[in-house]
């Protein structure tokens, strides 16, 4: 049922961003299906040699014990360019990302690979600011995001169990094409945090 909310949740950005926001962190705190909430934040590094972001993250199983998890976070990008009129400029933006995604379990007898597994993810950011830049000289504008930009993301990455309740990750996440800045890529490294104590798992 949870799952099924945060999903309508983000139908409604492209309306009212305020209020979709507003209708996810609902879901997260008040609905009671929790199965195996995590909390978690991530540093990236982009491909491009200025680009840098964080992001923080909540995610959930679909059913308790499964493998197929959703995933929501807020993303905030800081350096990322563009060519445009013979000058490089730069911006910085926000997004939220709806995934879905499957934990794969790797099979070993060694204790420390038995800690690790690989998340598989894929879903849709949806872009949170305006970017647009005016030359005043020649009388021109160029947007090159609109609030309520959606765009595919796809990422990767491999967990590591500390302990019962947090583990680390590193991993590569990918915009295919993100509004009129073409593809980004980052590597990035994490934490997440399971409540364990919290709801007993």
């Amino acid at each position: 049922m949870k799952s099924r909310y945060v999903m309508s949740c983000f139908k409604t950005f492209k309306n009212n961003t305020a209020v979709a926001t507003a209708c996810i962190l609902s879901a997260l705190v008040f609905l009671p299906s929790v199965n195996a909430l995590e909390f978690g934040g991530e540093l990236h590094k982009g491909s491009e040699s200025g680009l840098s972001a964080i992001s923080i993250h909540t995610s959930d199983t679909f059913t308790k014990g499964g493998s197929l998890y959703w995933s929501a976070s807020y993303n905030y990008l800081n350096g990322l360019s563009v060519d445009w009129n013979d000058s490089e400029l730069e911006f910085n933006t926000s997004t939220i990302d709806a995934t879905v995604f499957y934990r794969q379990k790797l099979k070993s007898y060694s204790k420390f690979w038995q800690k690790v597994t690989i998340d598989y993810q894929a879903g849709i950011s949806v872009n949170l600011t305006e970017n647009k830049f005016t030359w005043p000289e020649l009388n021109e504008e160029k947007q090159f995001s609109n609030k309520n930009d959606i765009n595919a993301v796809i990422a990767v990455s491999a967990n590591y169990k500390v302990n019962k309740s947090t583990s680390v990750h590193v991993g590569i996440k990918h915009l295919p094409s993100f509004s009129d800045f073409e593809s980004i890529s980052t590597v990035y490294a994490g934490f997440t945090y399971r409540f364990v104590n919290a709801f007993g798992y």
